[in-house]
């Protein structure tokens, strides 16, 4: 009986997480039926699910193929409802957006239908074929949806890549060959410096990167004095590891480019500043601190979410 509760209460973690996001919070009868849709949809039909999101574009959920990402617009609207929803009022149409670690490119799903340059860069063969699938739903924004299957580090040249983790695929290294079973698979990687002289200067970027977002911004150090980039959102687990060196550092280099941590409520669009170690959650927005920023979040146009404007 015991390991029949423990079975439950597994299966039923995930509807509890969902259930304690933002959105989730606000609209619980709505989430709660947009998770039994999926299931129906998702384990009883063969052929891909296509939903739109919130802004109008469209995305896939399939069994046996990892849309974990994906699904995520279609339970919740957006599931990262803070930090998306803080990207959505920063940017401008043309700005450009580095998605380093983009999994299924949900950010860039939403952020393309206002006309913002989302450059995914995802290394992982498997999850990057997936990648392609979910842009080829949207071909009115094939000029702003940019895959690249690449990992972002602090070189230039190949690297081996975990094969057969999903969300969880990461660049080689000691405690990667240590702790998994994988194969791995030879990637092309570039450093941040790099990929802004060729796609030009990001305003905004989203680090994903299993552990790894100190390599990214080693060598990085152009883009990150560069005026147009406006925040960094990085998965961070801060609570956690917000007392750790890496995270420090890391920390340490972004307050000398002018970048801060700060939370984001998404309905009366204000930024907190984040001044303890212990304080976040997953992931962290990193603004740099000024008037401007503060100016187009306040003046941008709202995002809908269950036919709610934030």
């Amino acid at each position: 009986m015991k390991k029949i509760i423990l079975k439950i209460k597994e299966k039923l973690r995930p509807i509890k997480v969902l259930l304690n996001t933002t959105i989730g919070k606000k609209h619980r009868l709505r989430v709660i039926f947009n998770i039994v849709i999926l299931q129906i949809k998702k384990n009883f039909y063969k052929k891909p699910f296509i939903f739109k999101t919130c802004t109008n574009t469209f995305a896939y959920v399939q069994k046996n193929v990892d849309t974990t990402g994906a699904a995520g617009l279609f339970y919740c609207g957006l599931l990262e409802a803070n930090e998306i929803s803080c990207a959505w009022h920063l940017l401008r149409s043309q700005d450009i957006f580095f998605d380093i670690g983009a999994n299924q490119g949900s950010w860039g799903l939403i952020l393309c239908a206002k006309e913002i340059y989302c450059h995914e860069f995802e290394p992982a063969s498997d999850t990057f074929k997936s990648l392609k699938k979910q842009i080829s739903l949207n071909k009115a924004f094939n000029n702003y949806l940019l895959p690249h299957q690449m990992a972002v580090s602090n070189k230039n040249g190949t690297v081996q890549f975990t094969l057969g983790r999903g969300q969880n695929n990461q660049i080689q290294s000691e405690f990667s060959m240590k702790n998994f079973k994988n194969s791995y698979e030879e990637v092309k990687v570039s450093t941040l410096d790099s990929l802004a002289e060729k796609y030009g200067y990001p305003s905004l970027i989203k680090i994903d990167t299993e552990g790894f977002t100190n390599e990214v911004l080693e060598k990085g150090h152009n883009v990150l004095k560069n005026k147009s980039l406006k925040a960094l959102f990085i998965e961070t687990f801060r609570r956690s590891n917000g007392r750790s060196k890496r995270s420090i550092e890391m920390e340490k280099l972004l307050a000398s480019h002018g970048f801060y941590p700060y939370f984001f409520d998404i309905s009366s669009r204000e930024l907190t500043k984040i001044v303890s170690l212990y304080e976040g959650g997953q992931d962290t927005i990193y603004l740099r601190d000024n008037a401007e920023n503060l100016r187009l979040i306040r003046e941008s146009e709202p995002i809908k979410i269950f036919n709610m404007l934030y």
